[in-house]
This record gives structure tokens, C-alpha cells and sequence, in this order.
């Protein structure tokens, strides 16, 4: 296994919030056995485990890896420190080595990655793990580009690139003709919702077709914005071209790996159970459960929604120890009030599995304690923290989606 690993041909992986989910203790086996080459610049987790940066020589070329991750996230076991001071220290340290390209593997948000390349120059190609994907490299500040495979594996990016001596920027073979079509094409999607919003029967209906020009206006802004940027690049520039590869069906699986997987799925699948029994309910929730005892109509109720069943549907896919899905799946793991405050990691979830009371109410604990107290009334933005435009185009319906989850008939016993 160590052996197919080394020969897999991964040079670098970015070790970030979802591989220490289960303890840095874990991720350390892992990491011995099959020899993955983590790297996180802003990351500590004691002994020089990860690297801060990796250097790769190929064809001639020294290619130099740096990744960051977001400070506040939960790394049991590790320290994050502020990736704006390790990127910058990992580019003067790789380029005093006279590294040809520097690579940084990104876990952040695009609007923090944005913000990130725009205080540390000299990042030539960035790859971000959390963002939608992107058929073309996208121009970001300092003259790089930002490749996006998107999330989850789905797809495969395959870049080749050739460099030209004395050039600083950089610029994709064909960027300018596509970003121009990308820019046309949510243009014309403007146009349609905005008819749409004319010619809708009923309130709720132009709502819906409002909330859908308002998601394609944003996308064409910030298409044409990165136009610009990619018009603004000199003619002497080093070139790439980029591929995504969808792995459809179409792809065949090779039947080493998906052993691997699902042998490792199933592993998942036995830690779930041990994590779900007996774990303490963190912070200031106390669970569906607590709620039950005064207000068993409201429980029967939810009990019959999807809310109800969330965390199911992850273990049905074998993804409930997936660091970008868990949190939507259970109560307490989205921010509120700045801050999560209830499971951090999907091995912290316990006794709030699924998209229970508090999920939409609020955190119970001081409630249960004075029932005096009020619990929170649900608003569009409680939802909107899961039902991302990303997610549907903007089809979220607060007041449809609310019927379907509302127990406000059932009054408390």
C-alpha cells in the first residue's frame, strides 16, 4: 500500500481542517504508512510535521509548494497561525532558492484567497480546494493564475504551461475569448431573469426571478473584473493551457484505488458509529432531545422532514466525516454570532447529529435552564447560511422552503 501510494504520483497535498478531523495521531499514521507529502505553511502540528513547503524538479525547471489554511479553523492536535505571514515567508524562502514557478495549495475562500494574493505577491499558480470549478485559469493580483478543480474530487485539472524568459505574468492560451463568452453568457442570463421578473405571476415567483438576476449580475461583474485583469497582462507572459477532466462514468475506476476507497470508507463508516455514542454535546447546545420533553408535537413534526434525516444521508454516502459537507448535515457546526459554537470537526458531533431545534432556533441550554428566555424565530438569513445561491442558482424560496419545515400550528403542551 505504501508502495502504490509512493509511485501514485502525487509530489504535494495541502493537509487542512477535513484530514485532521479524527486527530493529528491519525493523520501521522497515515502519513508514515503510504508517505503522503502534506505541506501547510501555516500549519504546526510539533517534530516538522507538515512540511511548510516542498521543492520538485522537473524537466529542468524547480518548481516550489507553499499552502495555507484558514487560521480559524479546527486542527486537533495543531496550531494554524496567519497565512498572510506564512505565504509570505514561503515566497521569499523558495524564491532565494531560485525556484522557477511557486505553486500554493489554498484551503481558504475565494474572497480570502483574493485578498491573501493582494498583500503577498509572487504567487505564480494557485490551487484552490473549496472553489467552484473552472474550465479556464482566472487572472488574481500579482499576474498568476487561480486553477479550480472544485471540491470533492469530481473533477481532474490538468495544466501544462511553458515559461518565458524575463516574464513576470502570466496568461491561459484562449483566456480572453473565454472570459469574454463567460461574461456574454451571464449577461444574457441577466437579461432572461430580469423578463422573468416582468412577467412572473405572483410575488414569491418574481422573488425567486429578483433573487436569480441579482446571483447572475454578481457573476457577470466579477467575470468582466477578471477580463480586465487578463487584458492588463503584457504580451510577455508565461503561457498555460488548462483542462479539467469530469470523472463521470465515463472514466473507468482504476480497481487498486477504488479498493483503497472503499476499504477506507468502510473504516469511516465504523469511527462514525463510535462518534455519534456518547460524545458530549459541546458549547451551549443541548440536543433535539432536551427539546422533546416540552414540546413532543413540534419533535413528531420535524421528525417527518429532511431536516430530520440530514445526517443520514451523509452515512448513506459514506461523506459524514467530510469537513465541507458535515456541517450543514448537523446542528450547531455553522457560525453564529461570529464564531462555531457548538462541533468544530465532524468527530465532535455527538448527540446533535442532523438539522435539529437549535439549528434553527438558536442554542437551547439557557432556555432549558429558564424557560422564561426566549428561543430565536427563525429568518431568511438562518437558512441562507446552507442554501447557498452557489447551491441553486438563487432558487431559494424562504417563504416555500418554510412551509415544509414549519411546526408553527402545533402549539406546546
Amino acid at each position: 500500500m505504501a508502495a502504490s501510494m509512493q509511485n501514485s504520483g502525487i509530489d504535494a497535498m495541502l493537509l487542512a481542517e477535513g484530514d485532521v478531523a479524527l486527530g493529528v495521531d491519525f493523520v501521522r499514521g497515515l502519513q508514515k504508512d503510504y508517505a503522503l507529502p502534506y505541506v501547510a505553511s501555516n500549519l504546526d502540528c510539533g517534530v516538522g510535521f507538515p512540511s511548510r513547503d516542498l521543492t520538485l524538479e522537473r524537466d529542468g525547471m524547480r518548481i516550489g509548494v507553499l499552502g495555507v489554511v484558514n487560521d480559524r479553523g479546527s486542527y486537533s492536535g495543531c496550531t494554524a497561525t496567519d497565512p498572510q505571514a506564512a505565504l509570505r515567508d514561503g515566497v521569499a524562502r523558495l524564491r532565494s532558492q531560485n525556484v522557477d514557478v511557486v505553486v500554493l495549495l489554498d484551503a481558504l475562500t475565494e474572497d480570502a484567497s483574493e485578498g491573501l494574493l493582494k498583500a503577498v505577491p509572487g504567487v505564480d499558480l494557485v490551487v484552490g480546494g473549496t472553489m467552484q470549478p473552472l474550465d479556464s485559469p482566472s487572472p488574481v493580483p500579482g499576474g498568476g493564475l487561480q486553477l479550480g478543480p472544485g471540491a470533492r474530487g469530481r473533477d481532474v485539472g490538468v495544466l501544462t504551461f511553458t515559461l518565458t524568459d524575463g516574464a513576470r505574468a502570466w496568461r491561459e492560451d484562449g483566456t480572453l475569448g473565454r472570459l469574454a463568452e463567460q461574461r456574454d453568457r451571464f449577461g444574457e442570463k441577466v437579461v432572461e431573469a430580469k423578463s422573468q421578473v416582468q412577467t412572473a405571476n405572483g410575488q414569491s415567483a418574481r422573488d425567486i426571478a429578483q433573487r436569480r438576476a441579482d446571483y447572475y449580475q454578481k457573476q457577470e461583474d466579477e467575470v468582466a473584473t477578471k477580463l480586465a485583469q487578463a487584458t492588463a497582462v503584457s504580451e510577455r507572459a508565461h503561457t498555460a493551457h488548462n483542462k479539467l477532466v469530469t470523472l463521470d462514468t465515463a472514466v473507468a475506476d482504476d480497481p487498486v484505488v477504488l479498493a483503497m476507497v472503499d476499504a477506507a470508507k468502510t473504516r469511516v463508516g465504523a469511527l462514525a458509529v463510535v462518534a455519534a455514542v456518547g460524545s458530549p454535546v459541546l458549547g451551549p447546545y443541548v440536543g433535539s432531545g432536551a427539546c422533546s420533553t416540552c414540546h413532543s408535537a413540534q419533535t413528531t413534526q420535524w421528525q417527518g422532514t429532511a431536516h430530520a434525516r440530514a445526517w443520514a444521508s451523509l452515512i448513506e454516502k459514506k461523506r459524514q466525516f467530510d469537513q465541507e459537507c458535515f456541517s450543514c448535515h448537523v446542528t450547531g457546526a455553522v457560525a453564529a454570532e461570529g464564531a462555531v459554537l457548538g462541533p468544530k470537526a465532524p468527530g465532535e458531533v455527538g448527540a446533535l447529529v442532523n438539522v435539529g431545534c437549535e439549528s434553527c432556533h438558536g442554542p437551547g441550554n439557557e432556555h432549558v435552564l429558564n424557560p422564561t428566555i426566549p428561543m430565536t424565530i427563525p429568518v431568511e438569513g438562518t437558512c441562507a447560511t446552507c442554501h447557498t445561491a452557489s447551491q441553486d442558482e438563487g432558487r431559494f424560496d424562504f417563504p416555500a422552503y418554510l412551509v415544509k419545515i414549519s411546526h408553527s400550528s402545533t402549539a406546546a403542551p
